[in-house]
Formats: C-alpha cells, structure tokens, sequence
C-alpha cells in the first residue's frame, strides 16, 4: 500500500466535452481547445478520445492543462459555479489541430476506442499557410481586454519595430510593460520571423529578471493546509501587484481551495531566515514561476534568479542541508491531501503523490537541534547505532503526544531554535529512525507540519 494509504482505486466515471473552436501551439506540439463541459470531471493527466459529430472516434490524447479564462486550474467539473461555469481551455498533447473536427466531443479513452482508431487511420491533408500577421494584427488580437489598456499599448509596441531596443528605455518600463512587450515579440517571431530576435528577447527578459529581483514588494499566494505557496501543476505564481493576487484568491477560492496572500518586501521578507522570496522558493524546490497569472504573464525559472552559490551569500545563509525535491514533493503531496474535494481519480493522484514523497524521502538528510553542550558532551562522529546516547529535544501537541522536531534546511531551523542556544547534526533517515521519539518525529513545525507516527515510521523503514 505504501507509506501513505488512501483506500481502493475508485472507477472513473465518464466525462463529455464538447468543442466549439480549436486552436494550434505555437512552435510546439499539441493543440488547445475551448467549450463546455457538459457532464463529468477531469483532471491534467486523463487519457481522452476525440470523436466527430457522428461519435465515430477521430484521435486519441492527453489532457495536459486546464484553463478558465486565464487561470489555470487543476480540475475540470460540469457544475462548476461563476463567471465561467462548466466553459474551459483544454490543452492537448498527442494531437495537432488537423486532427480536430470542427463539432468534436472528447471523452474518456477506452480500449474500444484504440481499436478503431488503429484500423481506420486518418490522413492528415495538408492545410492552407496561415496567414503572417502584422504588427497591427497582432497588436488588434493582444489589445482585446489587455490589462495595459490598449492606448498604451499601442504607444509600446513599435519599439519592437526598431533594429534594436533601447536598453535605457527599457529599463524605465514596468514588469507589467515589459512582459507585453516579450509576449508580442515572441508572438510575432513565431508568424512572420522579427531581425533580432534573440537580442531583443535576452533584454527584455533580463530586464523583467533584474526588476522582479530590486522589486521593494512581490505578493505569492499561499495555501493555509501547507502555510507554502500554491502550487498549480509544477508551478507556483509571483505577483506585482496586490489587485492581481487578490483576484487570483478569489478565483482559486471558488475551486475549494483556501488561500491567502503573502507580502514579501525585498528589505525585510518575513520569511523563513528572512531569506529572499527567490531564495526561499530554492529551498522549497519551487522552480517554475508564473508571473502575474491572469494579467500579461510570463513563465520564469527560479534558477535564473538566483543560483544555489548565490543562495548561500545571500544575508549569510547557511546551507547545511537543502532538500528542495523533497520539500516540493512534501508540499505538492499535502497540498492534495489536505484539499477538501472528491472528484473521480482523486485517489490515483493521491497515491501517485504519495510514491514520489516515499522516494525522496529514502535520500533526504535533516537538520536535528541539539544543545551546544550536549553535542561537546557526545563523541564525533555521532554513531545512533551504538552507544552515542544524545538527548534531543521534543515537540509536544495538542494531545500532549511528544514528537521529534526534523527540519529540512536551515531557514526553516532557524524559526524555532536560537542560533546561539541550539546546534544542529545532520542524520539520514535510518538515523532518524533510531532517534525519533516514541511517538515518532514532525517535520517542519512552522510551515507544514508533517507528522511521522511509529507505524508510518516502520513502514518507511521497510523500505530503506
């Protein structure tokens, strides 16, 4: 069953959604769809099967992302409430757009369904070239509704016309304005091909990276079941503004989820060690971001913000221990476990969460604290195995039950014990095992609290 059981896999239950436009991606594969849910559920993940307006199965494919309006979402339900309903953006892989008919229907992938495809293939025609857009048709399709305004707007874009940006004009845009610039310019590149592009591209986004960097306040959006950043399929969102956050809560709000929003000044963070938002999402092992979801957005990789070197010089950080995988497989794991919701497949998803937790924790290392003079008193090295008696300090709970404190990097250390009273040794979890109390160990007290009693314990232990 593994260390963490949720009960029997339960039998997913059929979906139909039906297509109304069809879109491509551009410069990769796969394809998007729009329309409307008419019954069932589904998640990033399902396995589906185009069918025409006959219902005669066209193709197969994957249901890789979900979106309402421009929101991300990790489930998909035929009686979803507010502004949107049961209407979705559906990305596809496995497809392209040829594929598609124009009055499709997707549902769930049956063996059925394989056969027939597999003995009646589909030849796909080679369609009209698109159409290369201008400047201004581009300009017409980003402007519609853009946050910006479209006045701006259309005062920013032919900067993109010019052989080369203006590096000091650049720099006196916002991150706002900036990342309408970049969207445009890729979107142009990949239909009619921009002189510089490259060029171009580098500035604007280093310049986007520099001023998220100096930025005097970001906004993040936490989950109160973890007390850590959402995270929406890999990726967890920054934002610029507080208007931005506060409506990416509110829509959150209505898929079940409780959320909150997070200040994080650049002079005085209020985070774990006072670390850096970025440096902080290092040790989280947060390494996708979406800046400002449901404005101009831009997907950043936290790796380009700040390099693990980088991490350590920043304010004097320690870096001991750092066990970014398994702090985002803890947080990803928790974060469904603690969502309060049923949908077909949820067990599926719990147990597959739960394997990859399992795996990293047979690698993760944590910091135990430990009193300056009892580690004086103890022989080096440490040996848990023999007669290396230590006295570790206990955590008490609600109930009175006392459980050892496991922290999985120094941030999170340095919240619950003074760095002048208390050291810390580094134990691998079959140390770990042999030191936890009777009650068994917590990990992360301040942020999400995962408790190990005995019998999970001697499960993980079988499996050292």
């Amino acid at each position: 069953m593994g260390l963490f059981s949720f009960g029997k896999k339960k039998k997913e239950d059929g979906f139909e959604f039906i297509i109304t436009e069809s879109f491509p991606l551009k410069n990769t594969a796969g394809a998007v769809v729009s329309g409307r849910l008419r019954k069932g559920r589904f998640a990033p993940g399902t396995k589906a099967v185009c069918l025409d307006e006959n219902g005669t199965p066209v193709c197969a494919c994957r249901i890789e992302g979900i979106e309402q309006g421009t929101q991300l979402v990790k489930i998909a339900s035929s009686d979803a409430q507010g502004t949107y309903g049961n209407h979705y953006g559906v990305k596809l892989g496995g497809v392209v757009r040829a594929q598609i008919p124009s009055e499709g229907t997707l549902v769930p992938e049956t063996q059925e369904h394989l056969d027939y495809i597999e003995s009646h293939p589909i030849t796909l025609q080679q369609t009209e070239a698109a159409k290369k857009l201008t400047y201004e048709d581009a300009l017409e399709e980003l402007n519609d509704g853009g946050p910006l305004g479209q006045k701006r707007e259309e005062e920013l874009a032919p900067m993109l016309k010019e052989d080369s940006l203006d590096e000091a004009a650049v720099g006196r845009l916002n991150i706002q304005e900036c990342i309408f610039l970049l969207n445009t310019l890729q979107r142009l590149h990949a239909e009619e091909g921009i002189e510089g592009y490259q060029e171009k591209g580098n500035l604007l986004y280093t310049t986007i990276l520099d001023k998220l960097a100096n930025a005097p306040l970001l906004y993040t959006v936490m989950n109160e079941e973890t007390n850590l950043p959402f995270i929406l399929q890999d990726t967890v969102d920054v934002y610029t503004t507080l208007d931005l956050a506060m409506k990416a809560v509110e829509f959150y709000r209505r898929q079940h989820y409780r959320l909150y929003i997070k200040e994080i000044p650049r002079d005085n963070s209020g985070l774990p060690g006072n670390a850096s938002l970025f440096a902080w999402l290092f040790f989280l092992g947060m390494e996708r971001i979406l800046v400002d979801n449901g404005a101009y957005k831009l997907l950043v990789k936290r790796a380009d913000m700040l390099t693990p070197e980088e991490v350590a010089e920043e304010g004097g950080l320690e870096v001991p221990v750092a066990n970014p995988g398994f702090r985002f497989a803890m947080a990803d794991f928790l974060e469904e476990a603690r969502w309060d919701v049923t949908y077909n497949g949820r067990a599926d998803r719990l147990e597959e969460k739960a394997g990859r937790l399992t795996e990293r924790f047979k690698k993760a290392k944590f910091l135990v604290p430990l009193r300056y003079e009892d580690m004086k008193q103890s022989a080096a090295p440490v040996d848990l195995a023999g007669k290396n008696e230590l006295n570790f300090p206990l955590m008490e709970d609600e109930e009175g039950k006392k459980f050892l404190p496991l922290f999985t990097d120094w941030p999170e250390f340095q919240g619950s014990y003074e760095k002048k009273e208390w050291g810390v040794i580094v134990l691998p979890m079959k140390d770990v095992l042999r030191a936890a109390s009777e009650e068994g160990v917590i990990i992360n007290p301040l942020t999400e609290k995962l408790v190990l009693d005995r019998e999970s314990l001697e499960e993980l232990k079988e499996l050292l």
